[in-house]
């Protein structure tokens, strides 16, 4: 059976089922429940326990990488550089991403169905676009954020 390792410091698997974990080294190794695809059904990162992306339901928490790129991409397409430009342009700044971020987002984003390919008006740059799904899922990000700014708040006594 081929087991995926992973980085402790970075992803844990942990599932409904019976799990079981063998630390090599500074590797996390899990032998856990699968779905179809072969990948295990879910995991923590971050602190937060998240099901795989998949296409039929908006997934959040999103990492902020990921909500950066959906929200560059409202309203128009755009190419990797200036989805990178966008990005630190949102942010003022504080968030200056990188092509190897930006590229492994997307291609993850793509195969969750947030994003799809664009027009391919300039055959030296490849364009990406919202879909549907991602749109959604943007809004449900930005519902969960607001949500829990309002709850910060009245706990802090700043509303």
């Amino acid at each position: 059976m081929n087991v995926p390792s992973y980085r402790f410091a970075d992803v844990v698997i942990a599932t409904a089922g019976s799990v079981s974990e063998r630390l090599r080294s500074d590797r996390l190794v899990c032998d856990a429940p699968r779905n179809a695809q072969g990948l295990p059904l879910d995991y923590i990162r971050n602190g937060y326990t998240l099901a795989r992306m998949g296409k039929s339901e908006p997934q959040v928490p999103l990492t902020p990488a990921v909500f950066h790129i959906l929200l560059a991409l409202v309203g128009q397409e755009r190419h990797g550089y200036d989805i990178m430009q966008q990005v630190k342009s949102d942010s003022q700044g504080a968030v200056k991403m990188g092509p190897g971020t930006l590229y492994g987002s997307l291609d993850r984003m793509i195969e969750a169905g947030l994003v799809a390919k664009g027009n391919t008006r300039d055959p030296r740059r490849i364009y990406y676009k919202l879909t549907t799904f991602g749109l959604a899922t943007l809004r449900a990000e930005t519902e969960r954020l607001s949500h829990l700014a309002v709850v910060a708040r009245r706990q802090l006594g700043t509303a």
